[in-house]
């Protein structure tokens, strides 16, 4: 196949990988261009919610003009690296701040022959990308699966192989978060998509395709009887195309003879091996900070906690009021939470007592958080009260944020009384994705745990534990003769919003990752997800790789 980069080093990662990222491809000054033509110029124009691109507007003479000038600053910057290849088309991509602007795994149109070349695409950010804001991401390698074909009237994929001989193949998902600037060339084979803009600014990118100089460009068109038909097509075909209509005016090469299976999006999904999956380490560099004073930051990144003096006599006053005006939910167990209630009215009104009162005592030691649930954790006396070694549920992207929950003691604890325990450090090294039926790597050894490494924070009443939502931490059972009361406060930071992983049940091989709200945790009923609620940004195959006793004590030291 002919040669796409002048590098052979990079020639030779694009056709292994199926893409490469080469940093600084465009300057300050380009950068700034670009960004002001799109916002003088595009904005406003057609769809200007979710995911949205200049391609997708039917105004001819304006998407000329995009594709022009993304030409003219990219044509000299790819020469440098790009064996001679000349553009085709070019259109901003852009997410507005939106839980439904994710793009899921797909790939490209096909534009070339592919058994005699590779066509590709140029992505770059406008800005810094990460997983807040909407990153890119690639199925390592996808471009080497069997033959596909790619095409309008939208975006399909066809492949000449039934799917149930391709799902063996498993491909590893990347997730490239780059600075502004930075190229992501790609071959239009490779799977790749996008996540939701969750942070407060429009996300503007550019696409430009790219292929071989010599070679006439070629489209594939999906027919009503699901045959497929190819075009060769002039480079300005894809400047006049109407999305979602038929190349009436192009060179037909026939139907294609081969039976074309169409993959649906979950089975696309389903090849994607993701990087969640099994136990991993977190690049901290990226971690936004989450304390305001740097010693307790410090002590929070190490601990994976902090215990801090946070309320006055009147504020346990007016908590105690609280706990005491609303009855214990319909739940007979010795320890309980007030957000397990199934009475969805119960849940908001404990929130809406205890969130004013916890706001403004918490929020001034954090930096940029914002509080998203209230709820009282209770612990009778009983030896049923246990409530064994656990994380909380994976609540943000913790690639770049720290979900933190507030644990506040109403009245004084201790080991007796079923005082929290923690495994100090465990959040650095049990990375692993939580949500609703999903079993930690820990739990086949959590007696081990409990017995070994869990620690007690006894606490005065009115103290505060501030916890990583990835540290272990335990309750023994309350053993006296009184009612041990805490409130816990969900904080998060405010550029953000919830993530939810969620298994069906125990036995699905697979886990769904949603974009919610900030109502969430107060919305959802004890696991019971709304689905139709909420974007689901992907469905992945998962298992965790379960810890014994002697795995568990060697990451513990490292």
């Amino acid at each position: 196949m002919r040669k796409v980069f002048i590098d052979p080093s990079l020639d030779e990662e694009f056709r292994t990988n199926g893409y490469v990222v080469i940093p600084d491809f465009l300057n300050q000054d380009e950068i700034q261009r670009l960004q002001l033509f799109y916002d003088k110029q595009c904005h406003g124009k057609g769809v200007v919610n979710g995911f949205h691109a200049t391609s997708h507007i039917n105004e001819i003479e304006h998407k000329k003009e995009v594709s022009d000038l993304i030409a003219e600053v990219f044509n000299p910057n790819s020469a440098v690296s790009l064996d001679n290849y000349r553009s085709l088309y070019g259109a901003y991509t852009v997410k507005e701040t939106d839980t439904n602007s994710g793009v899921r795994s797909h790939m490209d149109w096909t534009f070339v022959d592919e058994d005699e070349c590779a066509s590709l695409s140029i992505w770059t950010p406008l800005v810094s990308t990460d997983s807040n804001n909407g990153h890119l991401w690639v199925m390592e390698g996808s471009h080497l699966m069997d033959k596909t074909y790619r095409g309008g009237p939208w975006n399909y994929t066809g492949t000449t192989t039934p799917f149930s001989d391709l799902k063996a193949r498993k491909f590893k998902k990347v997730e490239l978060f780059v600075n502004a600037g930075d190229a992501v060339f790609y071959d239009h084979r490779t799977f790749h998509g996008s996540s939701p803009n969750l942070s407060s600014a429009r996300r503007v990118a550019i696409n430009l395709t790219m292929l071989p100089a010599e070679v006439k460009s070629r489209h594939y068109h999906l027919r009503e009887d699901e045959t497929v038909e190819c075009f060769e097509v002039e480079d300005d075909f894809y400047v006049n195309i109407e999305l979602g209509t038929f190349p009436k005016t192009a060179n037909s090469l026939g139907i294609l003879p081969d039976k074309i299976h169409i993959l649906p999006q979950e089975e696309i999904d389903s090849l994607a091996i993701e990087p969640e999956c099994g136990r991993t380490t977190i690049d901290t560099s990226r971690i936004k900070k989450s304390f305001n004073n740097q010693a307790l930051q410090d002590e929070f990144e190490q601990k994976g906690f902090v215990k801090l003096p946070l309320l006055e006599a009147s504020d346990l006053e007016k908590l105690m009021d609280a706990y005491n005006q609303f009855p214990a939910p319909d739940l007979e167990t010795t320890f309980y939470t007030t957000h397990w209630s199934f009475d969805n009215q119960h849940r908001l009104d404990i929130d809406k007592a205890i969130r004013p009162v916890l706001h403004n005592r918490v929020l001034p030691y954090l930096q940029g958080y914002k509080a998203c649930a209230g709820i009282f954790l209770v612990k009778r006396p009983g030896d049923d009260g246990e409530f064994h070694v656990h994380q909380d549920w994976t609540l943000v992207e913790e690639t770049i944020y720290r979900g933190i929950t507030v644990w506040v003691a109403l009245c004084d604890t201790d080991v007796e009384n079923g005082c929290l325990h923690v495994v100090p450090g465990s959040h650095l090294y049990c990375n692993n994705i939580r949500g609703a039926n999903i079993e930690p790597p820990i739990h086949q050894i959590k007696p081990m745990i409990e017995s070994e490494f869990c620690v007690p924070v006894p606490m005065k009443a009115g103290e505060a534990i501030f916890f990583d939502h990835r540290l272990l931490h335990y309750s023994p059972a309350n053993q006296s003769a009184a009612t041990r009361i805490s409130v816990g406060l969900v904080v998060i930071p405010e550029e953000t919003t919830f993530i939810h992983y969620h298994r069906e049940n125990e036995n699905d091989d697979f886990v769904s990752k949603y974009i919610t709200d900030d109502n969430f945790l107060l919305e959802m009923a004890l696991g019971q997800l709304d689905n139709g609620n909420y974007f689901r940004e992907k469905k992945f195959e998962y298992w965790p790789e379960f810890h014994t006793e002697e795995s568990f004590k060697d990451v513990s030291e490292t």
